[in-house]
């Protein structure tokens, strides 16, 4: 079993493949190759339609913040980009928008 490298389906690769894979290997010894085949497709599907987590959205934020093209060096050069300065900074929506 250990030795196992099931087939993956179309559209399961990279991070989704490293954890079908052992699952995969499974059912493939069980006689549930099929099922299981199918079943990641659809969940994967589904996770690629979801609506970004809150946690992602975050980390998407702090990116965008610390994005070189998203700062400009005339007006961050004497005020150094602190907690409390990114805090305040408007990133990806309106100011005053609220938080949802």
């Amino acid at each position: 079993m250990t030795a196992a490298r099931p087939v993956m389906p179309p559209g399961v690769e990279d991070r989704n493949a490293d954890v079908w894979e052992p699952l995969l290997a499974i059912a493939d010894a069980v006689g549930w190759a099929q099922e299981a085949r199918s079943a990641a497709v659809e969940l994967i599907g589904a996770a690629r339609d979801a609506e970004p987590s809150l946690g992602i959205r975050l980390l998407a934020d702090v990116r965008t913040l610390f994005d070189a093209s998203t700062l400009d060096p005339a007006s961050d050069r004497d005020h150094p980009l602190t907690p409390d300065r990114a805090a305040r900074k408007p990133v990806g929506r309106s100011q005053g928008e609220a938080d949802q």
